[in-house]
């Protein structure tokens, strides 16, 4: 039997490219997905150069083995001092 846990760790645990495959496997049609106000998409941060470590939670709720929501919760202030330039 699959939990909601190893369907989680299903797409954080692996290779990027299993990872995401296994994440659109599991996805309802109506998922919803809320990044933290604020977060920008993976490398945005590059450009200033600065290296950024933050705390961070990510939310699910699944229903009959597939995600129907997720939500992030991040510092959102050291994300924001590595968008910064000096």
């Amino acid at each position: 039997m699959t939990t909601n846990l190893d369907i989680i760790r299903a797409t954080y645990e692996g290779p990027s490219e299993e990872n995401g495959k296994n994440l659109l496997a599991v996805l309802t049609p109506d998922a919803t997905w809320t990044e933290t106000a604020g977060f920008p998409y993976a490398g945005t941060y590059r450009k200033t150069g600065k290296a950024m470590t933050a705390t961070f939670a990510h939310l699910y709720q699944l229903k009959e083995g597939r995600i129907l929501s997720m939500e992030q919760y991040v510092d959102s202030h050291r994300v924001q001092q590595a968008l910064l330039a000096d």
